[in-house]
């Protein structure tokens, strides 16, 4: 089993009920058989304890629930939130908020940036990720994903 901190977990969890309600949050988490999450969120501690089962369960869910085009969207606009919300949380411990990497070039803040995002994950939870770059292009390299965890597709 591999885990996602309980703090990154709570991230997600507020990011979904930001954008898909608290109704349309307890609606996915009955779809997902993880009603013991409702009102009940993890503490926002470095525990590891939140699954990447239960990721992939809720993703899926959201895409039965709102159909596979709305629920991508709405795991887009989750994403969004959630990047908000892990900035606000992680990015003074990366450097990220600093004056000195604002005032970079934008491709190097991306580089950097992205290289940061990376290591924050593959230090601080069980998912592996990797930067590549190929034809001038950054490719965030998801090696283990709770996104798609446990989910299979035609």
């Amino acid at each position: 089993m591999f885990y996602y901190p309980n703090c990154m977990g709570r991230i997600v969890l507020e990011s979904m009920e930001e954008v898909i309600g608290r109704n349309g949050l307890n609606a996915v988490f009955n779809l997902a058989g993880r009603s013991d999450l409702i009102g009940n969120y993890p503490p926002s501690d470095s525990q590891f304890e939140f699954s990447f089962a239960t990721i992939g369960r809720l993703m899926e869910e959201l895409e039965q629930a709102y159909g596979p085009r709305g629920g991508r969207g709405l795991a887009i606009r989750i994403g969004r939130v959630a990047f908000k919300y892990g900035m606000r949380e992680f990015g003074p411990r990366m450097g990220l908020t600093e004056t000195a990497f604002r005032l970079l070039p934008l491709n190097s803040k991306i580089r950097m940036g992205g290289q940061a995002l990376a290591d924050l994950f593959n230090r601080e939870t069980d998912q592996r990720v990797r930067i590549e770059e190929a034809n001038g292009k950054l490719l965030w390299i998801i090696e283990r994903c709770p996104l798609c965890w446990e989910r299979h597709t035609d």
